[in-house]
């Protein structure tokens, strides 16, 4: 790789990091980049932070137990570390959603919807692209096997979404 090629990848990624960063910052209500949160949030947020922090090193504990037998995956060592990543990050926005403290005090949940729909529909293009030019084995076993783990997160938090609004919905009908 060439320091060209070094520098124009830094540029777009810092371009990226703050497009990123105006867009949400302009999904929250104050148009505050940072997401404010209550007491009660914050503890549940800590605990999710845990559970996701211990999925990862269980994730990262088996890989090495199958690594000293042996035992490989067909996929590549690059995505594993993402999917570990991946694996915590569910964890800890599932649980947050579980337990009432996902969404922020100055959030604008319908914005932050049309973000994650939008995450959604963008990983799918390296997916289908993949899929198309290389079928499917070679989807699991390339880096494209990251964006299905990113489609798996964003699918089980939309559900968890779904079913702690139908939750809250079921108790102020009864309550």
């Amino acid at each position: 790789m060439t320091t060209t090629s070094i520098i124009m990848t830094i540029i777009c990624l810092a371009l990226i990091a703050f497009c990123c960063w105006a867009i949400f910052k302009r999904a929250n209500n104050d148009h505050k980049a940072k997401t404010q949160y209550d007491e009660r949030q914050n503890v549940i947020r800590g605990r999710g932070y845990m559970f996701g922090f211990w999925t990862v090193l269980v994730f990262l504990g088996i890989l090495f137990i199958m690594e000293t037998f042996g035992i490989t995956l067909p996929v590549a060592p690059f995505s594993l570390g993402f999917i570990g990543a991946i694996l915590g990050a569910t964890v800890m926005s599932v649980y947050t959603v579980w337990k009432g403290a996902y969404w922020g005090l100055n959030n604008n949940r319908k914005q932050y919807i049309i973000i994650f729909a939008f995450l959604l529909l963008f990983n799918l293009i390296p997916i289908i692209g993949a899929w198309k030019t290389e079928g499917f084995p070679n989807v699991i076993q390339g880096t494209s096997l990251v964006n299905i783990g990113v489609e798996v997160m964003l699918i089980a938090l939309g559900a968890a979404l779904l079913l702690r609004q139908l939750k809250d919905k079921n108790e102020e009908a009864e309550g």
